[in-house]
């Protein structure tokens, strides 16, 4: 897959969850007035992958849908920031949805941290990102390194070679879980997702 299909592939994906986030989760704009909603013309939306053992966060981004221009645009928040939502301590933003409540909590707890209203959130699991890699047929990815990774607990079993190559859903999610040998840890992982 080319870098502009790629583009296009997640453009199309972060397009349609943020279409179901406004469509089907309409409760969740509560973070602004109605009477201001009607002269909003940008809305942003909380994209949430979640892991399969434990539900946290490992992908967060927030994407912004300007209307008039027509424009999308994301930043993707690192699931290891600390950030003081609990009264405790400083802890990593990936748990923060089971801390706070939910997802609609952590919109509000966020929206209120960057100083944006947060309009509403799509939450997904791994096995939506391996069914949506194998409708389209799989996805060129150039496998940065050898990944071998085994962690019986979580049944993980993850044995990718090196290059370019045409993943399948099961290894793309194998892909994005893959977490050491970058070089700027967490940061790398992040680079790489994308």
């Amino acid at each position: 897959m080319t870098r502009r299909r790629l583009f296009g592939f997640l453009g199309s994906i972060l397009a349609m969850l943020g279409l179901w986030a406004f469509f089907l989760i309409p409760t969740a704009m509560n973070a602004r007035d109605e009477a201001v909603l009607a002269d909003v013309t940008e809305y942003r939306v909380l994209i949430l992958g979640k892991d399969d053992a434990a539900s946290l966060c490992d992908v967060m981004m927030l994407a912004s849908f300007d209307l008039e221009t027509p424009a999308l645009s994301v930043i993707q928040i690192p699931r290891d920031t600390y950030l003081a939502y609990t009264s405790a301590d400083y802890k990593k933003i990936n748990g923060a949805a089971s801390s706070l409540g939910g997802e609609r909590a952590l919109c509000s707890f966020l929206g209120k941290t960057l100083g944006v209203p947060i309009d509403g959130y799509v939450s997904f699991d791994l096995d939506f990102v391996a069914d949506a890699v194998d409708m389209l047929g799989g996805v060129e990815v150039d496998v940065p390194f050898d990944m071998d990774y085994d962690d019986p607990y979580q049944g993980l079993s993850i044995h990718l070679k090196q290059g370019r190559q045409t993943l399948s859903g099961k290894e793309a999610t194998h892909f994005i879980r893959y977490r050491s040998g970058y070089l700027r840890g967490d940061l790398g992982r992040m680079d790489a997702q994308k």
